[in-house]
């Protein structure tokens, strides 16, 4: 029961890191639509790249961050550290749009 109080009353923050501005407006409504079904209160942010991810960063400590792995600025790997160095806690998923063969260009 404690656990269900706590979720109904928290509020997940959310980023989205990705310079595709339509691949951001779609994750953002099915996330909303998904966890919203699981009475998850949230707030999605959305950026498109590490430099004004990291400055919001600070002033929101994001809960999970979906991040792309090809940025303008630096690669999602290195945003991920970046962040795990400030939120250890912080989840991160990685998405890519690029072709699997170009993958191990970004590990």
């Amino acid at each position: 029961y404690l656990t269900i109080f706590l979720i109904t009353r928290y509020t997940m923050n959310i980023a989205i890191c990705n310079p595709n501005r339509a691949f951001c407006n779609f994750a953002r409504k099915t996330i909303t639509e998904k966890l919203s079904a699981l009475s998850i209160k949230l707030k999605v942010s959305i950026f498109p790249d590490a430099e004004s991810f990291i400055s919001q960063h600070a002033l929101f400590r994001f809960d999970v961050a979906f991040i792309d792995m090809a940025l303008p600025d630096i690669n999602g790997l290195e945003l991920a550290s970046a962040l795990k160095s400030l939120t250890p806690a912080i989840q991160i998923v990685f998405i890519c749009s690029d072709t699997i063969q170009n993958i191990p260009k970004y590990i």
